[in-house]
């Protein structure tokens, strides 16, 4: 994972509600994607459950950052599974989300990265190292899905996001984590 620049959590936050509006929620709701502050109301507002997880995590600093298939391959979603698990899972369900995850993998070049995704990270205390805990991913599940597949396809090096990094971990992760 590379850290690309320092950022406010108010960015990263932006960022997510700009992404709902303009994504899956186009359409249906009226925000102004222009104003930032609009944009972090809109994801306080409907992705709160998640923004609440980050927030009692005790955010230290954010950070922008580009991660690769490796990098992908080593996040656990917020529900406890690997992005290539819950790909599984949910072509096996052949509904919505796989076909979502589906036509991302189709889009031209830049379609499935757009938007950050979501993450969030413990540094582990003491380590001269600076490794990070297990990095949870809150948003970008189809997105993180469907890059994958395109680097299978050599379609994809890298995708972009936010980096929270935390004092604590995620006390809501399913158990076994």
């Amino acid at each position: 994972m590379q850290m690309k620049s320092r950022k406010a959590l108010t960015n990263a936050l932006a960022s997510w509600g700009e992404h709902e509006a303009k994504g899956r929620l186009a359409g249906k709701v009226r925000v102004d994607t222009a104003n930032p502050m609009a944009c972090v109301e809109f994801a306080l507002l409907i992705r709160s459950p998640y923004v609440a997880r980050i927030l009692l995590r005790d955010p230290q600093a954010v950070f922008e950052v580009e991660l690769d298939a490796a990098d992908i391959g080593n996040l656990v979603l917020s529900d406890g599974r690997s992005v290539e698990a819950w790909q599984a899972d949910t072509a096996k369900e052949n509904g919505e989300s796989a076909a979502h995850v589906q036509r991302l993998i189709q889009e031209p070049v830049d379609g499935a990265s757009k938007g950050h995704l979501i993450c969030a990270a413990t540094l582990v205390q003491g380590d001269p190292a600076q490794q990070l805990s297990d990095i949870v991913l809150y948003d970008g599940w189809h997105r993180a899905a469907a890059f994958l597949e395109r680097v299978r396809l050599a379609r994809a090096k890298s995708i972009h996001g936010y980096l929270v990094l935390t004092r604590t971990a995620d006390h809501y992760l399913p158990a076994g984590r």
